[in-house]
């Protein structure tokens, strides 16, 4: 039974650098703020040196006390918020053991020597504070923080992470660093395509950085993302997807590659790259528990090692990759299980059935069944349907028309059906055939998965697709 099919006009937004969806409500308060330090301990202390007990892990840095020695203590470097007013600290915290008299301190100093306490807590549960500095925090270049535990036993502690602290542009004096003019400047992105991915269990969330060639890992267990971890991948990364919890896969548009990372340690790393066809676009896995992974490019390219016969009638310009994710191959640029050729000019979208037993991939120039008449070819020219005055009788500069094939297959103008004009059939001047095959139904459940239908007639720029998990219906967005 066919896909039922439905064109979607959907909104087109942009994601400016990195697309976050969790937490806006949380974040729209800062809308103006700009982000001066953000500091996770997952992986280490980064810029902050410590003094006495202290140990990093996912759940931050853990400042323990001590009876005879120092307690931990952790400080920041000199932080600069020329430029900035209202300034803000967040942070999550949490004590264990601490008694009546001890605590865990935060603290800032502005000199770098006198430092106030922010808050002085023995809360046992986990949470998120924040806290607004004084004027005197703000256009300076000598700002510190300082996190402490003050106890006797080393079965006491405070647990710090995922610091942050904020200011909003434009107050102050720009000291000795004054910004910069603004300009013009322009710079080539290319578009996303499935630019997040979050982890099963919610806690990580992955977005493509496209400029900077890197997917930027957040942690969004307090409610806010908080960036934890960066990850040079290729070339214009577009779309990722998790293949399980430890492996994110990453489709980069510019250098006709996917990286496959392994996120299961810190710092995550690449641990393959997988060459594929021009210009990839989108990513996903399916079949029986996943096994195939699925990603779209164009039938051509720099990594193909094939002949793509672009002067060869009937080949078709779009392809869909497929690879066994447990067996990509052991050679450079790994082996892919099957390629599956489609008529159309570049695929772009792809999406599944909820039991993953048939994919559609949807052409992104799939055309409309449209073509252009030049005014001056044979026949003495043509006759081009009314309106050919403007309404001081002036006439209409000779043009080209623009004629499309119907459903009696005959190539047909529009006429003018403000004056009853009837359309004029051009079949004689038309000697091409211009098939518009739009969505590709792919199965899953064979040897190797196969094309195995295809829908005409759903749009003519096709944006993206998605399955309603309900009703098994496919809907295509139009740009």
């Amino acid at each position: 039974m066919k896909p039922s099919l439905r064109g979607a006009a959907l909104g087109r937004f942009r994601i400016p650098l990195l697309a976050l969806g969790i937490g806006l409500s949380a974040m729209a308060g800062s809308a103006h703020a700009d982000v001066i330090l953000q500091q996770s301990f997952a992986s280490g202390l980064g810029s902050f040196t410590s003094a006495g007990s202290v140990s990093t892990s996912s759940a931050g840095a853990k400042l323990t006390a001590a009876l005879l020695s120092t307690d931990g203590q952790i400080t920041s470097p000199a932080l600069s918020t020329v430029g900035y007013t209202d300034i803000k600290v967040s942070f999550d915290r949490v004590t264990v053991g601490l008694d009546a008299g001890e605590s865990g301190t935060a603290e800032y100093s502005t000199d770098g020597s006198t430092y106030n306490a922010l808050e002085a807590t023995t809360a046992t549960t986990s949470a998120r504070v924040s806290f607004s500095l004084p004027a005197s925090a703000a256009g300076i270049s000598t700002l510190r923080l300082r996190f402490r535990v003050s106890a006797n036993s080393a079965l006491e502690s405070y647990t710090v992470n995922n610091v942050a602290l904020e200011g909003t542009p434009g107050g102050g004096s720009t000291g000795s660093v004054p910004k910069p003019a603004i300009g013009k400047f322009a710079t080539f992105e290319s578009g996303h395509v499935r630019p997040m991915a979050l982890s099963s269990n919610g806690l990580k969330l992955y977005v493509v950085n496209t400029p900077d060639n890197r997917v930027e890992v957040y942690n969004t267990q307090s409610g806010v993302p908080v960036l934890t971890e960066s990850i040079p991948v290729g070339l214009e990364p577009v779309a990722l997807a998790l293949a399980n919890d430890n492996q994110l896969w990453v489709v980069n548009h510019l250098s006709d590659s996917v990286s496959i990372v392994d996120v299961s340690t810190s710092p995550a790393r690449v641990v393959n790259t997988l060459l594929v066809g021009d210009e990839p676009r989108d990513i996903l896995f399916a079949g029986a528990n996943n096994k195939w992974a699925f990603i779209t490019a164009a039938h051509r390219g720099q990594n193909t090692g094939f002949d793509p016969q672009l002067t060869t009638a009937g080949v078709g310009r779009a392809d869909v990759w497929v690879y066994d994710v447990a067996n990509v191959g052991t050679k450079l640029g790994g082996a892919p299980a099957t390629r599956l050729n489609m008529f159309g000019d570049t695929l772009r979208g792809l999406a599944k059935n909820p039991a993953g037993t048939r994919v559609y991939a949807a052409v992104f120039n799939s055309g409309n069944k449209t073509t252009v008449l030049n005014e001056d070819l044979g026949d003495g020219g043509l006759t081009l349907p009314s309106p050919t005055t403007d309404a001081n009788g002036n006439a209409a500069p000779r043009v080209s028309l623009i004629v499309q094939k119907n459903a009696a297959g005959q190539w047909i103008d529009n006429g003018d059906p403000t004056r009853g004009v009837a359309p004029t059939n051009w079949s004689s001047r038309v000697k091409i055939n211009l098939p518009d095959y739009d969505v590709f139904t792919i199965d899953t459940t064979g040897t190797l998965p196969t094309v195995t239908g295809r829908v005409s007639g759903v749009g003519t720029t096709l944006f993206n697709v998605a399955v309603n998990p309900a009703s098994g219906k496919v809907y295509v967005s139009n740009q």
